[in-house]
Formats: C-alpha cells, sequence, structure tokens
C-alpha cells in the first residue's frame, strides 16, 4: 500500500475512529516513506481526543477498525508516546490523514 491510498483509508475511516476517541490519525514507518511491500502492514499513529484516555478495549476497537479498513495487519501506536526512540521513529516518518 502507498502513502496516498493509506491516508484515504483514515480519511474514509475518520468518523469511525473519532467514535472511537480518536482525535488525529496518520502513517508512518514504510507506508509513509512509500517504501512498503506487498504483505507489509501498515503503521498507524492515534492520538486521543481532549481528555480522553484510551484503554486496552479502546485500542482493541481502533485496531479493528484499523485492519477491516485496510484489510490488511495494523501496528497501532497511540499518543503520548513514551518511548524516547519509538517517539522519534514515528515522527521522523508520520504523515497525518486527519
Amino acid at each position: 500500500m502507498n502513502r496516498f491510498d493509506a491516508l484515504e483509508v483514515l480519511r474514509r475511516l475518520r468518523p469511525r475512529l473519532e467514535a472511537r476517541g480518536v482525535a488525529h490519525a496518520g502513517v508512518f514507518g514504510s507506508v509513509a516513506r512509500n517504501t512498503s511491500k506487498a504483505g507489509s502492514d501498515v503503521d498507524v499513529v492515534v492520538t486521543p481526543g481532549a481528555g480522553r484516555n484510551l484503554d486496552l478495549f479502546d485500542c482493541g476497537g481502533i485496531q479493528t477498525v484499523l485492519e477491516e479498513g485496510f484489510g490488511a495487519s495494523v501496528d497501532l501506536i497511540v499518543e503520548p508516546i513514551r518511548r524516547r526512540d519509538l517517539s522519534a521513529a514515528v515522527e521522523q516518518d508520520r504523515v497525518n490523514a486527519f
């Protein structure tokens, strides 16, 4: 999947993601760099809405929405990202859909 297609999927899923507490979503990693290969997973980063904490059940629901929407495996990262190395990797490639 290329970056353009991934961003379109996220924009199409926006109402469903917002209903689950997501304020912003984007891609990072190989999809964001347009270097993904067939069978690559999609790396997605989400930011919860103001005053919202996403628990494990919320994340599971978001993961399901994303994997159904992409028709592929999704690695989900929720902000704030506490690990500096992971945060730096996300920010290096990040492209926001909304």
